[in-house]
């Protein structure tokens, strides 16, 4: 999953912490990273791969492994056209 590969860098220069480190299906909480914390890597990630997270409070996945299945949910979903109401 190069979406994944990408995140998992992405947090590891973020946080400050190597690669090898950083397990994909731990809670972002326990590299220390706070609320604050996690909004930024957030923007970086929207930035990164030209997607919108939801402003909803609590909807954004707390794992790696999550943010990259909802990234590649929101990618796909810019790929498919909006059908037309009929």
């Amino acid at each position: 999953m190069e979406t994944l590969e990408r995140i998992t860098r992405l947090a590891a220069d973020q946080f400050g912490l190597e690669t090898a480190a950083i397990g994909t299906d731990v809670p972002v909480s326990e590299y220390g990273v706070d609320s604050l914390g996690l909004l930024e890597f957030l923007f970086t990630l929207e930035e990164e791969f030209q997607v919108r997270f939801s402003p909803e409070p609590g909807a954004d996945p707390q794992t790696l492994r999550g943010l990259a299945e909802l990234v590649e949910q929101l990618l796909r979903s810019t790929l498919i056209p909006a059908q037309p109401r009929l």
